[in-house]
């Protein structure tokens, strides 16, 4: 009887260890998809997300002094609208000034 206690004691402890280091891996899992979402300093930034159903979302997405409107769906990922971002155009240092009013002569 008592090597079955020890048996017991033995796998009850095995499988708290084997769902605590799962627990830890999805939380650290949802941690990084947070902490990549969140960044700031890179090209990409994620501006704002809507999620439309539990499997279908547009994403309003900042890339390369363009904004993008992206679906995201089941077969994957789809472009739908993309327009120049003016925040970044307007402060770009190549543009030129507006011209000078003219003046009659």
């Amino acid at each position: 009887m008592g090597e079955a206690l020890s048996y017991e004691a033995s796998l009850l402890r095995v499988a708290l260890t084997l769902a605590s280091l799962l627990l830890g891996a999805w939380w650290l899992n949802r941690l990084a998809r947070r902490a990549a979402v969140a960044s700031k300093g890179g090209r990409v930034e994620v501006l704002e997300r809507v999620a439309l159903d539990g499997r279908h979302a547009l994403y309003l997405v900042r890339f390369d002094r363009q904004t993008l409107l992206v679906g995201a769906a089941d077969g994957g990922l789809a472009t739908l609208a993309t327009a120049p971002d003016p925040g970044l155009a307007l402060a770009t240092p190549e543009s030129p000034p507006p011209p000078a009013p003219e003046s009659p002569a």
